[in-house]
C-alpha cells in the first residue's frame, strides 16, 4: 500500500536529481548513486549538490533593497562625496528609472573624477548606457 504513496514521488527526485546533473555536471559518481541510489540515491544527491547551488541564488533577491540601498548611498554621499559613491548612487537611479537624479548624480561624479577610457578597446569604462544617456 505505501509503495504507491512512495514511487511518484521517487521518480520526481530522480527527474530533478538528473536534470541537475546535466546542467551542473559534477562528478560523475554521483550519476551512479542517482542511477543506483533510486529515490534516495537522489535525495542524497540533493541535499549534498543542489541545496549548497541555493547560495548562488543571494544576487536575484537583492533588486528588493534597492530603496534601502538608494537612501544608505545617499547618506554615505552626504559623509564622503567620492566618484564612486556618485557613481553607484547613479547607477542605482538609473536601475530604478529615476534618469533626472542619475543625470544629476553622474554630472557631479563626473566632476570628481573624469571617466577614463580603458586602454585595450577605448570605450568607456562606465557602462555602455551611460555614453549614450549622457551623450543625448
Amino acid at each position: 500500500m505505501l509503495r504507491f504513496l512512495i514511487e511518484p514521488w521517487g521518480w520526481i527526485l530522480i527527474a530533478i536529481a538528473l536534470i541537475h546533473f546535466i546542467r551542473r555536471r559534477p562528478n560523475t559518481y554521483w550519476l551512479w548513486i542517482i542511477i543506483m541510489g533510486g529515490w534516495l540515491g537522489s535525495l542524497v544527491y540533493i541535499f549534498m549538490e543542489v541545496v549548497p547551488d541555493f547560495s548562488l541564488l543571494g544576487d536575484t533577491f537583492q533588486h528588493f533593497n534597492r530603496g534601502k540601498r538608494i537612501k544608505e548611498l545617499v547618506s554615505l554621499v552626504r559623509d564622503n562625496p567620492s566618484a564612486g559613491n556618485y557613481e553607484e548612487l547613479a547607477d542605482m537611479y538609473f536601475d530604478d528609472g529615476k534618469y533626472s537624479q542619475a543625470k544629476g548624480a553622474m554630472t557631479v561624479r563626473s566632476r570628481c573624477a573624469p571617466i577614463r577610457r580603458t586602454r585595450f578597446t577605448g570605450e568607456l569604462s562606465a557602462r555602455s548606457s551611460w555614453a549614450s544617456f549622457l551623450l543625448r
